[in-house]
């Protein structure tokens, strides 16, 4: 157990002395022998918006003049704010024929859909009712109007004449009707 805690503390000794001994040397400048001298301020470059700061550093210089500049970590970020407005290049107003609740919506606002793709859904309910009572009418006014037709082909009266045209009123409101459904 001695043994195991003398480990530990030889370990962390040695971790934080070669630590040291890297932030140190890090520090110091490199000697050149025969090269000494400074260089003036020299602006450094900075993202827009940020203040720029003019520093003096020593710097080694050989026959040609380098500039040189403090190095820091950070964030650059370039970005535009503007103001601005965006719209679809083809709208379109959606209505159903016939009016109802909703029974389903297929798709969200500002998704994108192509031509065909249902995106919505009626409740139905008696409309399938509705449209087969349709049908029945128009063919009931069709027999009429067939019916009334051969009458007026045997007698001519006035008042089978009224009635022919009484069933072909029927049948075209029947037509309207189914069409409307």
């Amino acid at each position: 157990m001695a043994l195991l805690n003398w480990q530990v503390v030889f370990r962390a000794a040695v971790g934080v002395s070669v630590t040291a001994g890297l932030i140190l040397a890090g520090c110091e400048a490199p000697s050149i022998p025969g090269v000494t001298g400074t260089t003036p301020a020299v602006e450094t470059p900075v993202a827009a918006g940020a203040q720029a700061q003019p520093t003096v550093m020593d710097k080694t210089s050989t026959s040609q003049s380098r500039p040189t500049a403090n190095v820091r970590t950070g964030t650059i970020t370039e970005s535009i704010k503007v103001l601005g407005r965006v719209i679809s290049s083809q709208e379109a107003d959606l209505y159903f024929k016939t009016t109802g609740r909703l029974r389903g919506l297929f798709v969200e606002t500002g998704q994108k859909v192509t031509a065909g793709q249902p995106l919505a859904e009626l409740e139905t309910g008696d409309l399938v009712t509705r449209i087969g009572k349709a049908r029945a009418d128009l063919e009931n006014a069709q027999i009429r109007l067939t019916q009334g037709q051969a009458r007026e082909v045997i007698d001519d009266s006035a008042a089978e004449v009224q009635a022919v045209e009484s069933a072909e009123i029927a049948v075209s409101s029947a037509r309207l009707a189914r069409e409307r459904l």
